[in-house]
């Protein structure tokens, strides 16, 4: 069996935010938080991570406390290929479903970001 769980955030959401390093420190890691820093695209870069995270949650079918959002971390290769680092959360959750797998994608244009996960 799939699960997918898919998320899509409005970016000018991301730029209204009036405490964004607060934001930041609340929801995303310390390795997301650099790599959002050095993107020249930041605020699109935040919605989109922001949406995969919420893409994870909802492939998973658990709500938005089970696991706070700063440990569900989304992380990108050199080629900047997205990929779900496996926390003990996600492994535990991965157990508990008795799925393997995660597969995550970001997108974004100049008001939208969308993410999609998918478990197998």
């Amino acid at each position: 069996m799939i699960k997918t769980g898919i998320d899509i955030v409005e970016i000018k959401r991301i730029k209204k935010i009036e405490n964004l390093d607060r934001f930041l420190n609340k929801n995303f890691c310390e390795e997301e938080i650099l790599y959002v820093k050095s993107k020249h695209n930041m605020f699109e870069t935040i919605a989109g991570i922001f949406a995969c995270k919420e893409s994870v949650l909802k492939a998973f079918k658990i709500g938005l406390f089970k696991i706070p959002l700063n440990r569900i971390k989304i992380l990108h290769k050199e080629n900047g290929v997205p990929f779900l680092k496996e926390t003990s959360e996600i492994k535990n959750l991965l157990q508990e479903q008795n799925f393997t797998s995660v597969d995550v994608n970001i997108s974004h244009s100049e008001n939208f970001a969308v993410a999609i996960c998918i478990i197998n």
